[in-house]
């Protein structure tokens, strides 16, 4: 199985968009998910227009399709002026969970925060049958730190 990462700009915002009309189906993000697709589409280029978001695609190369999708925002959590990145959407498709597309998609996360200096929280939505322990122990081995139901990750040189 060959998956890679592929970075999006606003120019593939209807495709992008497109993806997260399909994965509304699963019962674990369909009250998550936006239902106005002209909003949608309106603040996904805003935020990648104004380089206040990075946004990819997990793509199976040999199946030829997306199975996944990460976007993180640059914003001020309302105790501090200071940015974060904050994931907007974190989501494999089930198919491909037990593969190595979360661990790619977490390291893009970490690589974002380690390049800019500026440190990640990570918020996780879960549903009442999400296991919120995997979660738990899957980002906690990727070297974040779990605070309350959140993770939160420093770069590098902040770190040390």
């Amino acid at each position: 199985m060959a998956i890679t990462l592929q970075r999006f700009s606003s120019e593939n915002v209807e495709q992008v968009c497109d993806y997260i009309e399909a994965i509304r189906e699963f019962d674990e993000i369909v009250n998550v998910i936006p239902k106005d697709r002209q909003v949608c589409e309106d603040k996904l280029r805003g935020l990648l227009d104004g380089n206040e978001a990075i946004g990819v695609i997990l793509f199976d190369n040999e199946k030829e399709k997306v199975v996944g999708i990460g976007i993180a925002a640059l914003v001020e959590m309302w105790w501090t002026s200071d940015k974060t990145w904050n994931n907007i959407l974190f989501y494999i498709d089930p198919a491909y969970r037990r593969s190595k597309a979360s661990g790619l998609l977490m390291e893009f996360f970490k690589k974002i925060t380690d390049t800019s200096g500026v440190p990640l929280y990570f918020d996780v939505i879960a549903g009442p049958d999400t296991d919120f322990n995997i979660y738990d122990r899957i980002f906690r081995f990727k070297g974040l730190k779990r605070i309350g139901t959140s993770f939160f990750y420093e770069p590098k040189a902040k770190a040390a």
